[in-house]
């Protein structure tokens, strides 16, 4: 069974015509025009942090975190819908120098050549944002758990890192394989 559009020229399965006409009623009168309005917020890194641990020697922890980074968050009436992130490789910081130029080289994160450490979402749930991240020019399919609570997000995941290319030669064996990684990313009108 076909209905005819309004001007008569084109044909619709009735089944189409009402989930169309449903999908704009609900937008433009239900909800208003918030149906198709998003807030782009800007990370403000002053107040956020990228960090992360991981194992060293089999009993130490390194810390460290990364100082320079940007993103964008889109939200609709204060949801997430949206997530774009770019992490300068190159500020890497764990407090030592020596560690963080070794950091920098090739057989770790080969800051000269991969400049960035990238994710972008591909959809945000009620507490799992579903996205891609990118080290070293490996992307991987990640799921990280997240709250978000006024332009907030804060995450706790642990990521592989032998699944990104990270291995670390000689020194390997000594490196444990899970890097815990935990962001605390404020977002704001720039």
């Amino acid at each position: 069974m076909t209905l005819r559009s309004h001007f008569g020229c084109l044909p619709l399965r009735s089944n189409t015509f009402i989930i169309v006409v449903l999908l704009a009623l609900s937008c433009f009168l239900g909800q208003g025009h918030s149906c198709f309005s998003q807030e782009r917020l800007q990370l403000d890194l002053d107040d956020s942090n990228i960090s992360f641990r991981i194992k060293h020697m089999g009993v130490l922890t390194v810390e460290g975190r990364f100082r320079e980074a940007e993103g964008s968050m889109f939200v609709t009436e204060n949801r997430p819908v949206r997530m774009d992130c770019e992490v300068t490789s190159a500020s890497v910081d764990t407090q030592n120098s020596s560690r963080d130029a070794t950091l920098r080289e090739t057989a770790y994160l080969d800051a000269e050549n991969f400049p960035t450490i990238t994710f972008d979402s591909e959809e945000i749930a009620s507490n799992t944002i579903f996205g891609t991240l990118t080290i070293k020019g490996v992307a991987r399919a990640i799921e990280v758990p997240y709250t978000w609570e006024e332009k907030m997000l804060r995450a706790k995941f642990e990521i592989d890192r032998e699944n990104y290319g990270l291995d670390f030669g000689r020194m390997d064996g000594l490196i444990g394989k899970q890097i815990s990684v935990e962001l605390t990313l404020v977002f704001g009108n720039h």
